[in-house]
């Protein structure tokens, strides 16, 4: 086999201008061929164009652009409180301003501050909790960790009396993570205001 090898590179090397013009002539038509070739990454790529999730996507897109409608708070100086924004008056006029946009005919989705709080509160304080507990033993790599974590939140929500919407306590458990939150022997220890997330 290696004198098969050896012969074909002999007589390759003595005809090398056959072979450097081969090389050039499929090459030229590989770059012929790379312009004809197209990439279809729309939804008729996967979607039937005759279903009704195609047709209704279409719908969507062409009334929309195809992009989701996101409104983004931010709060330009470190002095903003972003807890204010789920205070009782204000989730009371944000609740309104859900209301208004539910009722918006072709709006279909609204996900404002209130509903993600509401959702998140409708976790912790149901399935959540359960599935928080039953994820302590999943893998024994992460277990010492998500021990840890789970024993923050446990004695984060052991802190607060009332768990209802609007309550402060309770906003901040909705609201914050366990990030920088410290369990020493028993107690709690929260991180400074600014270095909550």
């Amino acid at each position: 086999m290696e004198s098969f090898w050896r012969n074909a590179g002999i007589q390759l090397g003595k005809h090398w201008k056959i072979v450097a013009a081969s090389m050039v002539a499929i090459t030229v038509l590989l770059g012929i061929g790379l312009t004809q070739v197209e990439f279809a990454t729309g939804q008729d790529s996967y979607l039937n164009p005759d279903s009704q999730i195609a047709i209704d996507n279409v719908d969507f897109q062409e009334n929309f652009g195809g992009e989701t409608v996101i409104m983004l708070f931010t709060a330009e100086s470190d002095a903003v409180d972003v807890t204010a924004l789920v205070d009782p008056p204000n989730l009371a006029e944000l609740d309104r301003l859900t209301a208004e946009l539910e009722s918006i005919p072709n709006v279909y989705a609204v996900i404002t501050p209130p509903v993600s709080l509401t959702f998140s509160d409708s976790l912790v304080k149901g399935p959540g909790r359960n599935a928080l507990l039953a994820a302590a033993s999943r893998d024994e790599a992460g277990a010492a960790v998500r021990g840890e974590d789970i024993s923050i939140g446990l004695a984060r929500l052991g802190t607060v009396e009332t768990q209802e919407l609007g309550e402060p306590g309770w906003n901040d458990i909705l609201v914050f993570g366990n990030d920088g939150f410290d369990l020493v022997d028993g107690e709690l220890t929260a991180p400074a205001d600014a270095d909550r997330v």
